[in-house]
């Protein structure tokens, strides 16, 4: 008789335990099935921040490198070889400065 008080005053396997949030009260599994799918959202979100973050790298990267090769083109393009005097060893430039 004992033995089946105490059984029956135990909760039933097909009873769950119930959690009390904020929108009401909601079953364990059905609590764990929604922070489940939350998280799995959370996951995607992060996935996609990080992919658009090294896109952004990516191409910033690649603009720099133009710029600087741009750069570097118009650089050369400026330059012109000195030309030295043969006997007095005297640039052009030189010479033009203190005419």
């Amino acid at each position: 008789m004992k033995l089946e008080k105490s059984q029956s005053a135990a909760p039933s396997s097909d009873q769950s335990a119930v959690i009390d949030t904020p929108e009401g009260s909601v079953s364990v599994s059905d609590y764990v099935v929604e922070m489940d799918h939350k998280f799995g959202v959370l996951v995607e979100e992060i996935t996609n921040l990080k992919d658009i973050v090294l896109k952004l790298q990516s191409y910033t990267m690649d603009v720099n490198k133009m710029l600087v090769d741009e750069r570097i083109n118009i650089m050369s393009e400026f330059k012109t070889p000195e030309k030295k005097d043969e006997e007095t060893n005297i640039t052009l430039e030189a010479i033009e400065v203190s005419e």
